[in-house]
């Protein structure tokens, strides 16, 4: 029996969000994820709180804290989900990325099976 459910998932890393927010040519495909999602209920979009975090601290090192704090404002309209720090599995993911392992597939696979990492824009 085939899984009906045509749910996608993505999880957007640090800099999945950056290359949107700044229009890089590889934030293509994370403005045009955005843009259907927001349009359909079958993609749900996750985002880690300690991400969130990252772009926070990346955009006040570079553009100032009134511009990080907007750039927050903006992150909380984006039809994400955002996902609070589980200290058991940062630790498990922690490990993995000690081998050598992108961290936030892993933290994210370890409680969910269907999950595509859109952080892997970069990587490709």
């Amino acid at each position: 029996m085939e899984n009906e459910n045509k749910t996608i998932e993505y999880v957007l890393d640090s800099f999945a969000f950056l290359a949107h927010l700044e229009n890089e040519e590889r934030g293509v495909k994370v403005t045009n994820i955005l843009k259907d999602a927001r349009e359909s209920q079958d993609i749900i979009l996750y985002a880690s709180v300690i991400n969130i975090g990252e772009v926070y601290y990346i955009t006040m090192r570079e553009r100032g804290e009134e511009k990080a704090e907007e750039v927050f404002s903006l992150i909380k309209r984006l039809p994400i989900q955002i996902i609070e720090a589980d200290t058991d599995l940062t630790l498990k993911a922690s490990k993995l990325k000690n081998d050598g392992v992108r961290f936030l597939i892993y933290l994210f696979n370890l409680s969910r099976s269907r999950v595509t990492f859109l952080g892997t824009v970069y990587d490709k």
